[in-house]
Parts: C-alpha cells; structure tokens; sequence
C-alpha cells in the first residue's frame, strides 16, 4: 500500500493532520485556507485544499492534491515555528497576498525589521509577514488600518531586477562646468535620498569638465540628470572684476594667501553657493589684489579681505608740518638722527602702519618740513623737541665800506674774497 501510494501521481487526492504546538489551530485555520487559492481567468479566487480545525487535539486537517498538501505543510510548519502568539489574534486583523518581484523569504524578514522599527518595537508587528510555497508572494496578516501602510513598505523596499543594477552613467551637462556644478548637485541629491533604504548613487566629475560620471541605478541616473539640467539651465553667471589696494606687495602677498584658504573653507561649508572659483592674483609690483569672482561671491572676498585689513576702506589722512629747528648747522646736525631715530621707534608697528613720513631740511631757514600721517608728524616733533631744538635764528648781516690808500680795490677784492673763503670752511654758518 506504501509503495502504490508512493507512486500515485501527484495529483492525487489525500488528506494530512497536522499537530500544532506554538500557534492555536483555530486562529490558524483562515491563514491557511485563504492562503492556499489560485484565480481562474476571470480573476476569481479557486481554493486549492480544503481546511478544517480541530480545537481538542490542536489540529489541522488538510484535503487536497499531493502537491498542494506539500505547499499547505510548509505554510503550516512556518506559522507554527514562528509562533503566532493567540493574545495577538484576540483583535480582529486583516489577510492580505502582495505579489513581489524579488526574493520574497528576504523580502519578509528585511519589511519585518524595518515595520519593526517604524513602529518603535511594538507587538503589533511581531509575526507580521509570511511566504507562500511558490516564492513570489507574501502573506500579510495585520490589523485593517496597518494593512495599507505594510503593503507600500514591500512595494517600496520590492524592486525590479534592472532597477537594483548599479552601474556607470554619463549626465551631460549645459551651461556649466562638472567641478562648479558637482557641489550643488551632490547637496540636492543628498536630500532628496535622505530616508530611502536604497544605497544612493555615487557622482564624480568627470576629467573632461563636460559631464559627470554616476555609479548607481539607472532610475538614479535619471534623476541626477534632471537635477544637473535643473541647476544648469540659467545661462552662466556673470563675473565681475575689483582691485583692492593694500599698501605693500609683501602685504598684498600675505592676505592674499590667506583670503583664498578662508574663502575655499567658506565655500566647502556652503555648496550651494557653487565652486570656488574666484580667481586672486597680485601685479607684482605693488600693493594691489586683483579679483575676479561672481557678484554673489565677490561679496564674500571683500569681507574676508575687510576682517584682514580693518583700516582697508579707509584711506590714511595726511599733513604737513614746519618744525624750527635752529641754525643750518642743527639742521644738518639734528635731521639724520631724528630720521634714524623714527624708523627705529616704527619697526615694531604693523605693516599696516609703515613709517612712510617725509622730512625735507630748509638749511636757510633753520627748519625741516615733514608730511606724513599726524600721529607720525607728532611722533617726529617730540624727537627734534627732545634733541634740543630751538627757534630757529637768522643770520645778522652788516655792510662796511673801508678807504684803500695805496692798493688797487679791484686787485685787493680778490685777495680778500680768497682768504675769507679760506677761513669759512672751519666756520660753517659764518
């Protein structure tokens, strides 16, 4: 009898008891039967086995085809395994069959954990997903108003088999070049992928500065080429051109130096104000930074350079002053010390401050005239005043006529005019 039953074809009707040990035969029962259906050409439900419960023995009976009891006993042993807990079924819950693409043993256990968090670890969802015999459905069972939210998890986290491939994708671009547009597009898309259980793509900017490269789906590849089209469909934005003037070339050399690392570090922390690409360069021959940058971030450059060089709007005010200084001889004695003197008191200030006063010596007058900023100007008269200046003194002039007895005048000038000249040279101011 074994072996003639063991040889009957498969579609052969029978019958099988199976014994219960976690799960209750009678909540079991409707999964089973609802379970075990197939839809004819009108869509119409057929079921394949028929499903009866025996609550004394905790069983179920199952009649139908061979092959059906093998897929009834596997939807059974699984409900039973897992152990659908009976205080979970006293509220009523809804049955629902969601086709899937995919792997669907997968499938179930990846939509169970992730339900599971959703829900904050609540029992509700604690046996929530099984699998049916054939691989490619999953049966839901849950309360109505749970139902719907379960059913868009599996579609959400159920794809196609094309759409899982991740490979390499060229975006075109328009009006803008791969290193300006990579930040922007990279910030847009990051937001757009925030909360999406698919891994995002990756975006590179290509070597050609005409494209960027996307390692991803091809859905994604989509939807990075809008982004890019997006953000690069206004025409190019206009650069403008400023020169800043900061004294020295060694000054202009250093806070150029440093504007550009804190407008790059400036950029980096805000993509969406674009590449940095501000171009800074000195003329190498004086004081002077050229810029040329976008209007938005031009801006942006003149305050970096403003918090480098406070005094930079400012242009320094000026005077001139004349100081008495006393004879042509104090001029020439007292101007080089006093020169020597506030180059030396100034070495210590910033380069911001050079000590650029000019002094210019009046020997006929006994003065010295200086230009330069008043602080400087105040400086440079406290050091005549302490080297011991005085008002300056103008030379007495008298005019004599003397008789000549024997002597030619016109010979005797000469002679005079030589010897005088002779003894001036000890007697300067005489």
């Amino acid at each position: 009898m074994v072996e003639q039953l063991d040889q009957a074809p498969e579609g052969a009707g029978g019958a099988k008891v199976f014994k219960l040990n976690n799960a209750t035969a009678s909540k079991v029962v409707n999964v089973v039967s609802n379970a075990m259906v197939k839809f004819d050409a009108r869509n119409q439900p057929i079921r394949r086995v028929t499903v009866s419960a025996d609550p004394e023995s905790n069983s179920i009976v199952v009649a139908g085809t061979r092959a059906d009891l093998k897929d009834a006993e596997n939807i059974i042993q699984r409900l039973d395994n897992e152990g659908i807990d009976p205080s979970s079924m006293e509220k009523p819950k809804a049955m629902k069959i969601v086709e899937v693409r995919g792997d669907a043993d997968a499938l179930a256990t990846l939509a169970t954990k992730v339900f599971l968090a959703q829900s904050g670890g609540s029992h509700l969802a604690t046996n929530l997903v099984s699998i049916t015999p054939n691989g490619r459905r999953i049966i839901v069972l849950a309360p109505p108003a749970v139902l719907p939210q379960v059913e868009s998890l599996l579609n959400s986290l159920d794809a196609q088999p094309d759409q899982t491939q991740r490979e390499l994708h060229a975006v075109q671009l328009k009006n803008a070049s791969a290193t300006e547009l990579l930040p922007k597009v990279t910030a847009v898309y990051t937001e757009q992928s925030a909360g999406k259980t698919q891994k995002p793509a990756t975006i590179y900017a290509d070597p050609s500065g005409v494209r960027l490269t996307v390692y991803g789906t091809k859905q994604q590849a989509e939807s990075i080429q809008q982004i890019a089209d997006t953000l690069a469909g206004d025409a190019p934005a206009a650069r403008e051109t400023k020169v800043i003037d900061l004294g020295k070339l060694a000054e202009a050399k250093r806070v150029m130096a440093l504007a550009q690392q804190v407008y790059k570090d400036q950029l980096a922390a805000t993509p969406q104000l674009g590449a940095a690409d501000a171009q800074m360069i000195s003329d190498g021959v004086s004081g002077r930074v050229i810029i040329n940058a976008r209007a938005e971030h031009l801006k942006t450059i003149e305050d970096i350079f403003a918090r480098f060089q406070p005094n930079l709007t400012a242009t320094p005010t000026r005077e001139t002053k004349t100081i008495d200084v006393g004879t042509a001889n104090d001029v020439e004695r007292l101007l080089p010390l006093v020169q020597k003197l506030y180059l030396e008191q100034w070495k210590d200030k910033p380069e911001t401050d050079p000590a650029d006063a000019q002094m210019v010596a009046d020997p006929q007058g006994g003065r010295v005239i200086v230009t330069g900023r008043p602080e400087h100007v105040k400086e440079i008269e406290a050091l005549f005043q302490k080297l011991g200046t005085g008002k300056a003194r103008s030379s007495v002039r008298d005019t004599r006529i003397f008789d000549l007895t024997a002597a030619s005048a016109v010979e005797l000038a000469a002679t005079v005019k030589l010897l005088y000249l002779e003894q001036a040279k000890a007697r300067f101011g005489a």
